[in-house]
């Protein structure tokens, strides 16, 4: 689904407030999808957002393992889970707090390039 999405967390810790309200949203479609793990057979749930192909930003956000959705109302999700980067070997905890663009134009346009 394609969302406006703002993360809650830096390096695990909670972003203060006036910082959050401050942040420009990212756009992109967001999916969360189950994930086996070749060697083990664990399966897990990946969230990720795939960019919107209009947004001229190139920042970018990392994907959620263990990704789950806490809470649900009108037209925002919070999801979160555990950030994996390249740059630290263990994951931080990142929630994301997600729009769901329901402009039907947008959504479909968004549509014809999902992965």
């Amino acid at each position: 689904m394609l969302v406006e999405l703002v993360c809650l967390r830096r390096d695990g810790a909670k972003l203060p407030p006036e910082e959050v309200r401050a942040a420009k949203p990212l756009r992109g479609l967001l999916t969360i999808d189950a994930v086996t793990a070749e060697s083990s057979r664990v399966v897990t749930d990946i969230a990720r957002l795939w960019r919107h192909p209009v947004t001229d930003d190139s920042e970018s956000v990392d994907g959620l393992e263990c990704a789950r959705v806490t809470r649900v109302g009108g037209d925002v999700l919070l999801v979160v889970g555990f950030e994996r980067r390249r740059d630290k070997p263990a994951g931080q905890l990142q929630a994301w707090w997600c729009r769901v663009i329901v402009d039907a134009k947008v959504a479909n346009a968004a549509a014809s390039v999902a992965p």
